[in-house]
C-alpha cells in the first residue's frame, strides 16, 4: 500500500469534487481541446470515454499551442470547452476570447495569469510537481473516473500518458508520486502488471535486433539506427535471434539470455570508452496491460505511448485518439503504419543533427544543437529527449535543440535532473526568453519548449544564456 501525502490526498479529493461540479453543469454538448502529444491524446481519450459512457455529446480537437487564432477557432464552435494537458499557461489569453464560466482546464503545466471564473485543476497549485508527480492524462483520469463504473481503459491511458511525458523518474525508471497511486489501482484491479526488464522499444512486437536499433530513449553508438550491426552483435553473444522461421522478441528471451545481453552491452559500452553504468538507462520498470493481446503495441506501456506520440507528432491525433478509445480495426492498422514512418523520420533527423558539422555549439552554460533545415520540426521534442538521455550523467548544461518551420523556429529545452533538484526551472527559462523576442514558451522544469520568429534566433539564444546564468547564480547562492 502506498502512503499518500496530505497534498496527494487533497488533490484526489479536489478531483472528485470537480467531477461532481462537471456533472452539475448540465452541458449538453462539449468541445474537448487537447494538446497534440501522447499525454494530451491519452487525457482526451479518458474524457471522451467518460462522456460517451454517460451519454453526453462531445467533439474533440487537438492543438499544438494556444494563440489568438487558435482561440478564435475554438470560440467559433460556441460550446463549453474542456482543455486537457494545455491551457494553464495561457489563462489571460483564454479569458480574453472565451467565456470563463464555460471553460474547464485539467492540466499539469505551470499556471500563468489570472484564472478568473475558469474552473481549473492543476497539481502545481496543490503542492505537487506537475513534471513528475502526475501527467495531464493522470489529472484527467482522477476527475473522469468518478463519472463511470468501469475505468480500466482510463487507468491504462493515465499510465501511458505519464510514460509519454517521461515521468518515470522514480527508482529503476518507475512512476512515482500520484502516478504510483494510479499504477497501484491498476494492479489491484488486475489491469496492470509491473515488472523489471529491458526497456527497449518494441519489446512485444519487434525482432530483437530491430528493437535494439530502434532504441528511442537512449543512444547506443554503433547499434542505434543500424539493424545489421545490432543483429551481428546479438549473434556474437550467442543469442538466437530466430525460433524456426519466426524472429524472436525481447519477451521471448530467457533470464539467462537477458543476463548475457546485459553483460554484453556493458562490455560493449566499456570498449567504446563509455561508462558501463550507462547501460542502466536500458533497464527499468515495465508496465504491462494484461487485458491487451500479447504481441501487440498496446500491451506494453511505453510502446503504447510511442504509438500515440507518433500519431500526434505526424499530424494524426484523431487516429491516435480513436485507438486510445478502443478502436482496433482499420484505424489501428493506420496508426501502426504512421508509427513506422515516424521512427524513420526521427532516425533521419537524429542522424543529421549528430553528424553535420557546425550543428553542435557549446558555451559555458548551454549546449546547442541547431537543427534549422536538418531536423523535421514534427520530431523535435523526441530528438531533444534522445540527445539529452545520451549525455553523461554529470553533465550540467542546458540543452537547446531547434528546428525550423517556414519563418518560425521551434525550440526544445532539456535541463539535467541534478539542476532541477537544486531549483533550476526550464519552463521559466523557455517562457522568459521567448517573450523577450516576441515568441511564446513554457513547459516543465526538466523539459520545456518555445516557438519564436526565426529571424530572432540570435537574440533568443542571448536571452537564454543570460537567463540561464541568472538561474545558475541563484543556485550558487542557495
Amino acid at each position: 500500500m502506498i502512503n499518500q501525502s496530505d497534498a496527494q490526498r487533497g488533490f484526489i479529493s479536489k478531483a472528485r469534487e470537480l467531477a461532481g461540479r462537471l456533472s452539475s453543469l448540465d452541458w449538453d454538448d462539449v468541445l474537448i481541446v487537447f494538446h497534440a502529444d501522447a499525454d494530451g491524446t491519452a487525457a482526451a481519450a479518458i474524457a471522451c470515454i467518460a462522456l460517451r459512457d454517460t451519454g453526453s455529446s462531445f467533439c474533440a480537437m487537438s492543438i499544438k499551442q494556444i494563440d489568438k487564432e487558435t482561440l478564435e477557432k475554438i470560440a467559433s464552435f460556441s460550446k463549453p470547452v474542456i482543455f486537457l494537458d494545455i491551457g494553464s499557461g495561457y489563462l489571460d489569453e483564454i479569458k480574453s476570447v472565451l467565456d470563463p464560466s464555460r471553460v474547464v482546464i485539467l492540466d499539469h503545466h505551470e499556471p500563468e495569469g489570472d484564472r478568473g471564473g475558469i474552473l481549473m485543476l492543476n497539481p502545481n497549485e496543490h503542492g505537487l510537481n506537475g513534471g513528475s508527480d502526475i501527467s495531464g492524462s493522470g489529472v484527467s483520469y482522477l476527475v473522469f473516473k468518478n463519472l463511470v463504473e468501469d475505468f480500466s481503459r482510463m487507468n491504462e491511458l493515465a499510465i501511458v500518458g505519464a510514460l509519454a511525458d517521461m515521468q518515470d523518474v522514480g527508482p529503476n525508471r518507475s512512476l512515482s508520486g500520484l502516478n504510483s497511486t494510479i499504477v497501484l489501482e491498476g494492479e489491484e484491479n488486475g489491469y496492470v502488471s509491473v515488472e523489471e526488464d529491458f526497456v527497449f522499444f518494441g519489446r512485444e512486437t519487434l525482432p530483437l535486433h530491430v528493437s535494439i536499433a530502434s532504441s528511442s530513449n537512449f543512444i547506443i553508438p554503433g547499434l542505434t539506427g543500424d539493424e545489421n550491426v545490432a543483429l551481428n552483435f546479438l549473434k556474437s553473444l550467442g543469442i538466437e535471434v530466430r525460433e524456426d522461421d519466426t524472429w524472436r522478441t525481447f519477451n521471448d528471451l530467457s533470464e539467462v539470455e537477458k543476463s548475457k545481453l546485459l553483460t554484453g552491452l556493458m562490455q560493449y559500452m566499456a570498449d567504446l570508452g563509455l561508462s558501463p553504468e550507462s547501460v542502466q538507462n536500458m533497464f527499468g520498470t515495465i508496465y504491462v496491460f494484461t487485458p491487451e493481446p500479447k504481441g501487440t503495441v498496446l500491451r506494453d506501456g511505453r510502446e503504447f505511448s510511442a504509438l500515440l506520440n507518433s500519431c500526434a507528432r505526424m499530424g494524426f491525433s484523431n487516429i491516435g485518439l480513436a485507438v486510445a478509445m478502443g478502436e482496433r480495426g482499420r484505424l489501428f492498422e493506420e496508426a501502426q503504419q504512421i508509427s513506422k514512418e515516424y521512427r524513420t523520420v526521427v532516425s533521419k533527423s537524429l542522424s543529421n543533427i549528430l553528424s553535420i558539422p557546425g550543428a553542435r555549439v557549446e558555451s559555458k552554460r548551454v549546449l546547442l544543437y541547431n537543427g534549422d533545415g536538418i531536423v523535421d520540426p514534427r520530431v523535435l521534442s523526441p530528438v531533444a529527449s534522445i540527445i539529452s538521455a545520451s549525455l553523461p550523467k554529470d553533465f550540467e548544461k542546458i540543452l537547446v535543440v531547434t528546428a525550423s518551420e517556414n519563418d518560425v523556429l521551434k525550440v526544445s529545452i532539456r535541463v539535467p535532473k541534478s539542476l532541477v533538484q537544486r531549483g533550476f526551472d526550464g519552463g521559466l527559462l523557455a517562457s522568459s526568453a521567448a517573450r523577450r523576442v516576441g515568441g511564446m514558451g513554457g513547459g516543465h522544469d526538466v523539459a520545456s519548449g518555445a516557438v519564436i520568429p526565426k529571424r530572432r534566433f540570435q537574440s533568443f539564444m542571448e536571452a537564454v544564456e543570460k537567463i540561464a546564468e541568472e538561474q545558475f547564480s541563484r543556485l550558487r547562492n542557495t
